[in-house]
């Protein structure tokens, strides 16, 4: 059985007590670090939290936008938005990562983060949502696959029904990080992410497109890049566009055969992008 754990984690700028039950914060803290990483994190007296994602998202969100994370898992990622931006709103499905998430935002002091405990989709229903108890951070949503562990009963809405009720101003920016769930989301969220012309960060996961949603990663890129002008492929401190046919078939290998080439970015506008640019290096 699983035992709630804490674990003191560098997010952005400042360190947090965070807390899970499942494997998600020993997976992180045992993870290999790179030496220079290693010595930063003596130095904090705390683990770092995807140091990576962490640069990527300061380039990506600003001070006065509205953010949403969608599949927010236990809150760490909204504690990081919650330093970069005006507003946050999360929404998490699995109920007892939920609790875990409103432990987290509570204890972190940010003000400025709202959760809802349902996962977002193409339309407004009950469903199951599939994981595994020792890492509900894989937890995914499936119209017809049934996963190998443990299941809950969730509620699904649409971002376009939900945008009004919450009375958010604007949406800016859009986190989505949902096992493969990531077309359903957009799709049911697509007036507001196109009258407002937000700027997202997914991931491409050609795993889970396959094993729990049965797409392929083609169609699901040939999807992206109808919806959007913006398709680029962040990797370390590059970025490849995706609208390059020879890029395309290069990450599509290497997401498929090593699992690698996973995050992706895509937008309306280039202006937008502009201190992405200026740190982010693009290749061929």
């Amino acid at each position: 059985m699983e035992t709630t754990a804490e674990v003191r984690l560098s997010i952005g700028t400042r360190a947090y007590r965070i807390r899970s039950d499942d494997t998600y914060l020993r997976a992180m803290r045992r993870g290999t670090l790179h030496r220079i990483e290693a010595a930063v994190r003596r130095a904090l007296g705390a683990h770092r939290f995807e140091p990576r994602m962490a640069r990527l998202y300061s380039t990506l969100v600003r001070p006065q936008d509205v953010a949403l994370d969608v599949g927010a898992n236990i809150g760490c990622t909204s504690i990081l938005f919650a330093q970069l931006a005006r507003r946050v709103v999360a929404f998490e499905p699995v109920p007892k990562t939920f609790a875990h998430w409103q432990r987290n935002i509570q204890a972190s002091g940010h003000p400025n983060c709202f959760g809802m405990n349902v996962a977002l989709g193409d339309e407004n229903k009950t469903s199951q949502i599939n994981y595994t108890e020792s890492n509900r951070s894989g937890a995914f949503v499936s119209d017809s696959v049934v996963g190998a562990g443990e299941s809950a009963t969730i509620e699904v809405r649409r971002l376009d029904d939900l945008v009004a009720s919450l009375d958010l101003p604007a949406v800016d920016f859009v986190k989505i990080d949902v096992e493969g769930y990531e077309r359903k989301v957009i799709e049911g969220g697509w007036s507001t992410i196109a009258a407002n012309r937000c700027l997202v960060q997914l991931e491409l996961n050609a795993w889970c497109l396959n094993a729990m949603h049965r797409t392929s990663l083609p169609d699901f890129l040939d999807f992206l890049l109808d919806r959007f002008p913006l398709v680029y492929c962040v990797v370390k401190s590059s970025y490849a566009d995706l609208r390059k046919i020879p890029v395309r078939w290069f990450v599509m290998h290497k997401n498929i055969i090593e699992q690698r080439f996973k995050e992706v970015v895509v937008g309306f506008d280039a202006s937008r992008l502009e201190r992405f640019y200026s740190e982010y290096t693009e290749v061929a």
